[in-house]
């Protein structure tokens, strides 16, 4: 079952917005748990982290979101935002909370089903996937959803994880080959990065997570095409 918050303060838009998922849930024959709150503190002072999504409307007179993300983000770091506005001008912004899109008002069903479409894709890759490595002497298992990337470094490979970098003792070829199924990348010969935390294309440098990678020129192009099919993105 997909757990969806509705943070909306005008009650139109909220309705809407359910009736959309409904739609949405008998086509595809998902199983959609939706809860309301007409304002961002409504939400953060009950949040519990068992939402999936979050469709935060920016434009609230008690607290906007934008600033009801950011303080969501102190307690979930992997809940799926998509932000619903009148104006686009939010982008930047958005990146900072790691907000997955934006919905423009008016919302129109086609529109609102595609966004669905990424939001059910990037919650498939979010399945376990356990992943054996070698580490001095053991063996351990590592979800591969929780890899933020793996670094080369003084001949050593380093597998950072959100909280913690564990030291591998396999090569990063050997690293490579098990990863590169579950939505990986080589867009450096010392970094291999998740795409899925991927927050900004920087030119010669990409944002994954707070890390900024860098990005060869050789592997430039193909990179882009990469991340643009994964995350459906348009560049």
């Amino acid at each position: 079952m997909i757990r969806i918050a509705i943070v909306e303060d005008e009650k139109k838009e909220r309705e809407q917005l359910q009736k959309f998922i409904q739609r949405f849930s008998n086509e595809n024959k998902f199983e959609i748990k939706t809860e309301e709150f007409s304002d961002g503190i409504q939400l953060i002072q009950e949040y519990d982290r068992n939402f999936d999504v979050l469709f935060l409307d920016i434009e609230m007179e008690k607290l906007n979101g934008i600033d009801t993300a950011r303080k969501i983000r102190e307690k979930d770091k992997e809940v799926i935002i998509l932000f619903i506005t009148n104006l686009f001008q939010y982008a930047i912004e958005g990146y900072e909370v790691e907000a997955m899109d934006f919905v423009i008002k008016p919302v129109n069903y086609l529109t609102f089903s595609a966004r669905m479409d990424k939001v059910m894709k990037k919650l498939e890759q979010k399945v376990c996937h356990l992943i054996p490595f070698q580490v001095k002497k053991e063996i351990i298992m590592l979800n591969a959803h929780d890899i933020i990337l793996v670094e080369t470094n003084n001949k050593k490979t380093i597998i950072k994880l959100n909280n913690e970098s564990v030291n591998c003792s396999e090569s990063m070829q050997e690293v490579q080959k098990k990863l590169e199924v579950y939505g990986f990348y080589r867009c450096h010969s010392g970094f291999l990065i998740n795409m899925n935390y991927v927050v900004r294309l920087n030119g010669e440098t990409v944002m994954v997570q707070q890390y900024e990678v860098p990005v060869s020129k050789h592997r430039k192009k193909d990179f882009y095409q990469a991340i643009a099919a994964y995350q459906g993105m348009i560049l």
